[in-house]
């Protein structure tokens, strides 16, 4: 029977809490190498017994196709389902097992976003229960936030962890070294979380995001939270692009080269 998805993903997580746990010597390296021996072997008690030659006639996981039908369940449940998703690919070939597995050591994980004619920002915010954001009914207030419509649709690799990383730097260094999460794709990851994942990005701190705001002393952006479930869009102005906010990070957002 195959695990799904939101399991594999939760003994993925358990198995980098356990490397970082030795890695930093919280947990001794002997003890917890005999132990998972034991139990890949079903030396363990209470461990599954192999079976003889089950592996050579099971199945090979393919992790590429298991998220696309992941994303493709995501986007049907929330009745957004009038459009094709591809398989992940790279170089024509579709992403490999090994890169999905080393980019979830990495705390990264794949992600859909549809051509906004397809699923516009608007109504994707209407199906995850936030029409009522300021982003989709302030016109005003949205006519000053740099959009970035998307001609096709297109996967991207985005950082997964429930805090943000790089917490302490400012939006100047971290637009300096890496391209950030854009609104739109942030809503995506952080939705596309909650409903897989049972997951709530960014509630002990809060992330800023690549998208521009413009505020009447100039060019700011925008960062985002979570509070009482939902995802909350705050504006900040260009003072505050230089400062290293302590709870405040960025997550990476890279597009999956065609």
């Amino acid at each position: 029977m195959p695990i799904p998805d939101k399991h594999e993903l939760a003994i993925r997580r358990l198995c980098h809490r356990i490397v970082d746990g030795v890695r930093g010597g919280a947990i001794p390296y002997d003890l917890t190498h005999d132990r998972l021996v034991a139990i890949a072997e079903g030396r363990e008690e209470g461990a599954p017994t192999p079976v003889r030659g089950a592996s050579e006639h099971a199945p090979k996981h393919n992790l590429a196709e298991e998220r696309q039908q992941a994303m493709e369940r995501f986007y049907h449940e929330l009745g957004l389902d009038g459009f094709e998703i591809p398989l992940p690919t790279m170089g024509g070939k579709r992403v490999s097992n090994r890169e999905i597995g080393r980019r979830a050591q990495a705390g990264q994980a794949l992600f859909y976003r549809p051509a906004t004619s397809d699923v516009s920002y608007e109504a994707f915010m209407q199906a995850v229960g936030q029409g009522d954001h300021w982003t989709v009914t302030d016109e005003d207030e949205r006519a000053k936030i740099t959009w970035e419509p998307a001609e096709t649709g297109y996967w991207f690799w985005a950082e997964i962890q429930d805090s943000c990383p790089r917490t302490g730097t400012c939006w100047n260094d971290l637009t300096s070294e890496h391209t950030l999460l854009c609104l739109e794709e942030y809503m995506i990851v952080w939705h596309v979380m909650r409903v897989l994942e049972n997951v709530l990005l960014d509630r002990p701190t809060w992330c800023w995001l690549r998208t521009r705001y413009q505020t009447d002393s100039g060019s700011g952006a925008l960062n985002v939270d979570e509070y009482d479930g939902r995802v909350i869009v705050c504006r900040s102005g260009p003072g505050d692009l230089s400062i290293d906010f302590v709870n405040a990070g960025g997550r990476v957002s890279e597009v999956v080269s065609l």
